[in-house]
């Protein structure tokens, strides 16, 4: 019988596998192997970190450039003379599920957006003398896709370490000594992907 292991880690190297079925995949692992940190990582990317917002990890950053909505021409930059602040403003974390980011990256042009939380949609209106627009921050669909890769690489480093850990499974099912090793290591989902930097909003 197959390894879902070895298959997680065939599907993690082909570029054209779904990036959404490799984590119900993980999932699936991380729930049969007790292995807590995953399992949550692998739900919340599924599902959108929405009610998490403060704990969405820092490979989903995406810096671009604030725009404003000018009734007459549409969509134009907004120029902030100030780094500190222009560097907090174009600077957010996508929290949305990786179904959605997968969909953007699929079907959209070169540049994606967001938009804005009220409360600084508003602080953003007083700084611009009181009259109300609508900002959002545009950014390059590249962004998008370097999210999918990092969950991509997150799941292929673990899925090697399972294997060299010994753990690899029947099928969807994993012995009593693969269960006792996969509680022995410390499989945390920082482990799996470099650090970066940047502001959240």
């Amino acid at each position: 019988m197959d390894s879902i292991v070895l298959d997680l880690q065939k599907e993690a190297m082909d570029s054209g596998s779904s990036i959404s079925n490799l984590l119900r995949k993980s999932y699936v692992i991380s729930k049969k192997l007790k292995i807590r940190d995953f399992e949550k990582w692998a739900s919340q990317e599924l599902n959108g970190y929405m009610s998490n917002l403060e704990n969405i990890p820092d490979y989903r950053e995406v810096r671009g450039s604030l725009q404003f909505l000018n009734p007459i021409y549409g969509w134009r930059p907004v120029i902030i003379e100030n780094p500190e602040l222009a560097d907090i403003v174009s600077t957010n974390k996508i929290s949305q599920p990786i179904t959605e980011i997968e969909y953007l990256v699929e079907s959209s042009n070169d540049h994606l957006v967001i938009q804005l939380p009220q409360n600084i949609q508003n602080q953003l209106s007083n700084w611009a003398d009181g009259r109300p627009t609508k900002f959002q921050v545009s950014f390059g669909k590249s962004q998008a896709q370097q999210i999918i890769d990092s969950v991509r690489n997150i799941i292929l480093e673990w899925s090697i370490q399972l294997e060299e850990d010994g753990i690899l499974g029947e099928g969807v099912s994993f012995s009593k000594e693969e269960k006792r090793e996969a509680d022995k290591q410390n499989y945390t989902v920082n482990n799996f992907y470099g650090n970066t930097s940047g502001v959240q909003i």
